[in-house]
């Protein structure tokens, strides 16, 4: 009896051995051989971590979808990446590519406090009566801009969710405050973000033919109208007088060009491989206020006055609107010249000047009747 339980604990002694062994075997040899795919996944996710987010936008989309009966709603913003002279483009697509809103933007680290639904069901819930809405503060804000540098909106950005608290200067449609997801390009909307139409960054025309345009399109694209029907993409340089486009063909056979455009980008010198250079005018520029009055002007509904602005180009035209909660109507235009530090305003009510940085404006008919405001320097 004694020489068995010997034995039985001579054999769990030489067990735990073993077991302690194995134990301490396999622990020399992860030291030895490492399990690679998990220190390049953790490689991986440190490199993620500190890429920039300004980078991390590069070539990405960033999409806000439901459905609405069979169809399936688009709404969609894409970054592209940096060019030279024209910078970072980005492209905001709403409604299934019907409507584009489209310039450049910047990508700072600075908070920015949202309060965006999302997904559909919380804006359904809120037409119910609820408050669905998901706040807080992403760490990076997106500025935008027009191609002529105006600042048209901003929102949050966390490197995963871009958040639009549903600034219609941005979206020119009423598209809502959302919270975008990204997506990738070639998932589920792949075909969405392929049907991206090209919008017009710049636009000209022959001065001798009408018929004869070019198109460049904020994607890199562009469109030649000079002869026959060209299509390929466009790259950008600055040079001492203005800008030069280098026009690249698609196919083979067809003529490459350049395109040197002014500093003020309103004219251009079009030349094609080869041939003579044909002067042409920007047709997709539009002017820039060089100064803004603006003022109070009658009540237009109980309880509400419309804002009377006055515009001064800087193609030396001008025009005055009314401002009215929803809309802004122009109710006549003319031209404008310096007058030392002011301005002399030739509208077809009549002349005014500038003083101090202030005009008295009149109009005694207009579409709600006489209008009569002073006007004070934006």
């Amino acid at each position: 009896m004694k020489a068995k339980k010997v034995f039985a604990l001579l054999l769990a002694g030489a067990m735990c051995l073993s077991m302690l062994t194995a134990c301490g075997g396999d622990n020399k040899d992860d030291s030895k051989e490492p399990d690679t795919k998990q220190e390049e996944q953790q490689e991986d996710d440190s490199k993620d971590e500190a890429k920039d987010p300004a980078e991390a936008i590069v070539d990405t989309y960033y999409m806000y979808a439901y459905d609405v009966g069979d169809m399936k709603m688009t709404n969609y913003f894409h970054f592209y990446e940096e060019q030279p002279v024209i910078g970072k483009v980005f492209c905001a697509s709403f409604a299934m590519n019907q409507i584009f809103t489209v310039g450049t933007y910047e990508v700072e680290e600075a908070e920015y406090a949202y309060e965006c639904y999302k997904d559909r069901a919380a804006v359904e819930s809120e037409e119910e009566g609820g408050n669905n809405k998901t706040t807080g503060t992403a760490p990076y804000t997106i500025t935008f801009y027009d191609f002529n540098g105006k600042e048209i909106g901003k929102c949050g950005y966390d490197g995963d969710v871009l958040y639009n608290n549903g600034d219609e200067k941005l979206t020119a449609v009423s598209a809502g405050a959302n919270m975008y997801y990204k997506e990738a390009v070639d998932g589920d909307y792949a075909d969405t973000f392929e049907a991206e139409i090209g919008q017009t960054y710049l636009a000209y025309v022959s001065d001798s033919d009408a018929t004869c345009t070019i198109k460049l399109s904020h994607n890199g694209r562009y469109e030649d109208l000079m002869d026959m029907l060209v299509e390929g993409t466009w790259t950008m340089a600055e040079t001492a007088d203005g800008y030069e486009f280098t026009l690249t063909p698609d196919m083979d056979g067809d003529t490459a060009a350049v395109l040197v455009v002014s500093k003020d980008q309103m004219t251009a010198t079009y030349t094609p491989e080869g041939g003579e250079g044909i002067a042409m005018t920007c047709t997709s520029k539009e002017a820039q206020a060089v100064a803004t009055f603006a003022g109070e002007g009658p009540e237009v509904m109980e309880g509400t006055n419309c804002t009377v602005t006055l515009y001064l180009y800087d193609d030396n035209t001008a025009k005055v609107t009314l401002g009215i909660p929803g809309t802004e109507m122009e109710i006549e235009a003319g031209t404008w010249e310096a007058a030392g530090s002011d301005y002399k305003v030739t509208l077809d009510s009549g002349e005014i000047t500038t003083a101090g940085g202030s005009v008295e404006y009149a109009n005694p008919s207009t579409m709600i009747g006489e209008v009569t405001a002073t006007l004070t320097a934006q």
